[in-house]
């Protein structure tokens, strides 16, 4: 399987993905990618590898992935701004990376 379409397979995609790393308080929340476009999932992934440093993107992951239970989006109907400074960076950098990483790494370790 080429790269376009590893990539067209993870931004179609839409598991849910525990992510254990929020702690006995995150229990309920599963995190998982939206649907995208192949283009989408392209950008996504260059943004994130080229600003791995920078909490900013790993807190828009959190904003845009984290759903409750029933799949209801948690942070999306509150404003970008107020997100970002409710969220400390450490954070929004754990959590990013979790929801990331449990995404990304089953398909790379299974090469495709």
């Amino acid at each position: 399987m080429g790269a376009l379409e590893r990539l067209r397979t993870l931004a179609t995609a839409q598991h849910r993905i525990e992510v254990p790393e929020l702690g006995e308080d995150g229990a309920p929340l599963v995190a998982y990618f939206r649907t995208l476009s192949a283009q989408g999932a392209i950008e996504a992934s260059r943004a994130i590898r080229g600003g791995a440093d920078n909490p900013l993107i790993w807190a828009r992951l959190m904003w845009e992935c984290l759903t409750d239970a029933d799949d209801r989006p948690i942070f999306r109907a509150m404003p970008w701004a107020d997100f970002v400074r409710l969220v400390p960076p450490t954070i929004a950098t754990d959590v990013g990376l979790a929801i990331y990483n449990r995404r990304t790494l089953p398909e790379d370790a299974a090469g495709n």
